[in-house]
């Protein structure tokens, strides 16, 4: 009983401040329904590949290196052919000085 009182005096304050407060309160209601509705469907950019590519990393190695982690997750192959098929097909350069 208490509650239903309490919840109609804070609604009654909403309108009694005017109109504002719900022009104001229905956009915002709608924007964080759907921010949440969109939380964690959509991985826009893997972050993985994220910061390798911070590290110097190209973005073409970024990506074959999120795939082979995959793969190697998966056991479709084990570190040690993921690591052999990185190596070939982007062998490690060596330094001149």
């Amino acid at each position: 009983m208490w509650g239903l009182l309490i919840c109609s005096i804070i609604f009654r304050g909403f309108v009694l401040k005017g109109r504002k407060v719900m022009q104001i309160l229905a956009p915002l209601i709608i924007v964080l329904a759907l921010s949440a509705s969109m939380y964690k469907t959509i991985d826009v950019w893997p972050k993985a590949q994220y910061d390798l590519q911070k590290v110097g990393a190209t973005e073409q190695q970024a990506a074959d290196v999120v795939q082979l982690r995959g793969m190697v997750q998966k056991k479709q192959i084990t570190p040690e052919q993921a690591e052999g098929a990185f190596k070939q097909k982007y062998p490690p350069q060596t330094q001149t000085i």
